[in-house]
């Protein structure tokens, strides 16, 4: 990697809804748990790619356009069930 490359990739974030509304990535805010009254949104934002120190292995369904707040929420849908099947769902015992 040349050293005056430089990398960006889009990531997805859950954050908050008031903070969805500015353009500075700064501002944004994670989107709390079930604890708020708030869902949050699903926002694309540019991030340098050294910024980013791990990648998650969770394999899920992405629609090829993420511009519709519809195919964002089908993301958070995901990984929401994703979640919950980690959390809840007993694993099989090896014997």
């Amino acid at each position: 990697m040349d050293a005056d490359t430089t990398y960006v990739v889009d990531v997805l974030l859950h954050v908050t809804s008031e903070s969805a509304k500015t353009k500075n990535p700064s501002e944004l805010k994670p989107a709390a748990t079930s604890l708020t009254k708030d869902k949050g949104e699903m926002v694309v934002v540019p991030i340098k790619l050294n910024l980013i120190r791990q990648i998650s292995s969770v394999k899920i369904f992405i629609p090829k356009d993420l511009r519709t707040k519809e195919s964002r929420i089908v993301v958070l849908k995901s990984l929401q069930v994703r979640k919950w099947y980690i959390l809840y769902v007993p694993r099989r015992i090896q014997t």
